[in-house]
């Protein structure tokens, strides 16, 4: 279900393709004397489908469009993204005995980027796990070459990201690390001191 959800309605170009082979094949049918109805209704119908993907926003497409700004932001050392897209209540469990709230979060990440550099990201999943009225869950996986003083390497992590829908629209409710390379069992403690 997921690839029709992809198809129908996050890949204009798969479903444009689809439509043009098809509406090819139908002209060419009505050219060698078929009859034109079949090509008039797969032309409404593509014209339905197209404009609905355009204005269908899928939950995917949401995070995607977060998390690459985020990531995008972290690469030049910025964390303004990040803190748009926090919600006020926005709650990353504790982290040496105090609550991980927002504002202590984006500090945190801003501590990190004075001290490391981040040459490149790249998101290479984006999963939806967890859906419920108004919230969902989405595991994103990246790919990031960090220096850190004379050292630099490539390392893959994976992050669960829970989105809910507030009166500032869909914003971020709660960042939990799932695996880091090098960081065992990843958590915001063991981060901290790594």
């Amino acid at each position: 279900m997921d690839w029709l959800t992809w198809l129908l309605l996050e890949s204009p170009a798969a479903l444009g393709t689809l439509l043009g082979l098809t509406l090819f094949v139908l002209l060419v049918r009505w050219r060698r004397g078929g009859s034109p109805r079949p090509l008039v209704v797969a032309l409404a119908v593509s014209v339905v489908l197209l404009v609905t993907q355009a204005l269908v926003v899928t939950h995917r497409e949401r995070a995607a469009h977060v998390l690459d700004a985020i990531a995008a932001d972290i690469v030049r050392a910025r964390t303004g993204a990040l803190a748009a897209a926090l919600d006020e209540q926005f709650d990353a469990g504790r982290h040496r005995g105090e609550p991980l709230t927002r504002a202590r979060f984006v500090e945190d990440v801003q501590a990190l980027l004075r001290r490391i550099s981040v040459v490149w990201v790249q998101r290479t999943d984006l999963d939806i796990t967890g859906r419920q009225p108004g919230r969902f869950v989405a595991e994103a996986q990246y790919l990031a070459e960090i220096n850190y003083d004379q050292l630099s390497g490539t390392f893959r992590s994976r992050w669960a990201v829970t989105f809910a829908r507030t009166a500032h629209g869909w914003q971020i409710v709660q960042i939990e690390p799932m695996f880091i390379d090098g960081v065992p069992v990843a958590s915001w403690e063991r981060i901290a001191r790594e």
